[in-house]
């Protein structure tokens, strides 16, 4: 039999270093191994934005608010004056970072064929997916922040996972990252 075998399940494995953390970035390693992984876009996740995405609570300022004198026939559920004020306040506390992300994200989904994968270095937010009823597949910047804010996975790659490491008070180097992924799987 293999160690790996004889290994007990109430053996824990040794925590990573914040090097070999680094190292399983997908911004690591993706430049070397392109050509045979699934088409991506990478964007530096600015740190404002990254303390958007773990804030409590799920907010994703709409462009537009819909009106009472827009078509009547339309079955749109309508923001009343109390969600306006909630929606006015919460879109003050956005980061700095927020429109110039937002414009990027649109970007990538459009260079990737309108739909895409998201995820951040580590994990993907698949915990989520059922705010996009059941499939983590973003065709727009709205998607992406919702799916990424409402992910307890996304919230413990910015949290937890330097704070998890043996060596946790060094310095790595770590830059946060969305990547988006092609929808179709398609290698370059």
């Amino acid at each position: 039999m293999d160690d790996f075998a004889n290994t007990s399940a109430s053996e824990e494995a040794a925590p990573l270093s914040a090097a070999e953390l680094r190292a399983c970035s997908i911004d690591v390693w993706y430049p070397q191994l392109r050509r045979v992984s699934i088409r991506s876009v990478l964007l530096p996740l600015p740190r404002d934005f990254a303390d958007y995405l773990v804030a409590d609570g799920v907010v994703v300022p709409a462009d537009e608010l819909a009106t009472d004198d827009e078509d009547e026939d339309n079955d749109e559920i309508r923001i009343t004056e109390v969600w306006e004020e909630e929606l006015d306040s919460a879109a003050a506390a956005l980061p700095a970072s927020f429109a110039s992300v937002r414009q990027a994200i649109d970007d990538a989904i459009e260079k990737l064929g309108g739909a895409v994968f998201p995820k951040l270095n580590w994990s993907a937010p698949s915990d989520a997916a059922w705010v996009l009823g059941g499939s983590p597949k973003c065709t727009s910047s709205d998607d992406v922040l919702l799916v990424l804010q409402s992910s307890d996975r996304v919230a413990h790659d910015l949290t937890e996972a330097q704070r998890m490491c043996a060596d946790e008070g060094q310095d790595s180097g770590m830059c946060f990252k969305i990547i988006f992924k092609s929808r179709c799987g398609r290698t370059r």
